[in-house]
């Protein structure tokens, strides 16, 4: 609270009214498809939350670093199935159409660990979240965050 108190803002004279200058932080990033679902999970789950990452310009970077993050563990996630099934090339060459129906599978199951781990909040998602809006945590350190144990994230 003390951050947004401590804005000195700017004011362009219209008329005969002042017109605060108020700028949005210039991000280029995409949020893609993880950081809108989580928009959306944000906005009717968590609307206070939300409403302040709005207000205070940072919903974007969020839902960006979200997004990247996301990417990442979902690669991580699928390479690690891949090794622990066996799914390998030699079997691509082998017989198509079963490495497809593996690799289908592996993906499927990849991507409802990501939303319930992160996207929904059944796990550290939204933990991190309220960590980061709370000044506890930097967005740098997420990565450093544990993401295996979704019981205890921060113990």
């Amino acid at each position: 609270m003390s951050q947004l108190l401590s804005c000195e803002l700017t004011y362009t004279l219209v008329g005969d009214y002042y017109i605060p200058n108020i700028a949005l932080p210039e991000e280029n990033r995409p949020i893609g498809r993880w950081g809108r679902l989580h928009r959306n999970y944000l906005e009717k789950h968590h609307p206070i939350l939300f409403n302040d990452l709005v207000l205070s310009g940072q919903l974007w970077t969020y839902l960006a670093d979200l997004n990247e993050q996301t990417q990442e563990r979902l690669s991580l996630i699928i390479e690690q199935m891949k090794a622990s099934e066996g799914v390998t090339e030699e079997i691509k060459a082998a017989n198509q159409m079963a490495w497809v129906g593996a690799m289908n599978s592996i993906r499927n199951r990849a991507e409802e660990i990501i939303l319930r781990e992160l996207i929904y909040g059944g796990g550290c998602g939204t933990r991190i979240l309220e960590e980061f809006w709370y000044g506890n945590i930097e967005p740098a350190e997420y990565d450093s965050l544990p993401a295996k144990n979704t019981k205890n994230c921060f113990s």
